[in-house]
């Protein structure tokens, strides 16, 4: 233990502070993820409805209104992109600690493993079901002409997971029914 003096390295006070401190972060931790919990569906709802606005920056982006407000395209896109993701980090955590309290004890590793599969399973058929749309609206590398209305789909498409927000158990998340 460096820096302390000869009295405290040989007392239990380093020991009993460490372990007072580790316990406080530990009840912190505890109240953060029930409160995470309570508001998960509520959050969820809102992260998705930011998801979906944050599509309208593409709608900007093709039309070029940034250039009005001396908005670069790679800012623009650089922004976007970091808000948005960070978004999907926020929306994946209420959602994994509400599914780890639900699980049975000791397969939780199993679960997150399984969501993270069916996470990926879900992009890899968005970006399928995207490549259809893009084919069917003639939208390539050298026809943009449809891209707004790609993006219009896009945009109302991305509020299709709020329909499903009614399977998250009322009594789990705390809030009433």
């Amino acid at each position: 233990m460096i820096g302390l003096n000869a009295s405290l390295r040989s007392s239990k006070v380093p020991l009993m502070l460490f372990l007072t401190v580790q316990n406080i972060g530990s009840a912190m931790a505890d109240v953060v993820a029930d409160a995470m919990i309570a508001e998960a569906a509520r959050f969820e709802r809102w992260a998705q409805i930011a998801l979906s606005l944050l599509i309208l920056i593409d709608m900007v982006l093709v039309s070029r209104a940034n250039i009005a407000y001396r908005i670069s395209d790679k800012m623009l896109v650089l922004w976007g992109t970091a808000v948005a993701d960070a978004i999907n980090q926020f929306k994946l955590m209420p959602f994994l600690i509400l599914s780890g309290q639900l699980c049975p004890p000791g397969i939780e590793g199993t679960l997150f493993a399984l969501f993270m599969s069916i996470k990926n399973f879900g992009s890899t058929v968005g970006s399928f079901v995207g490549a259809w749309l893009a084919s069917i609206l003639n939208i390539s590398s050298g026809s943009f002409d449809n891209l707004h209305l790609g993006i219009v789909i896009q945009f109302f498409c991305s509020f299709i997971p709020l329909a499903f927000l009614f399977l998250i158990p009322k009594d789990a998340t705390g809030l009433s029914a």
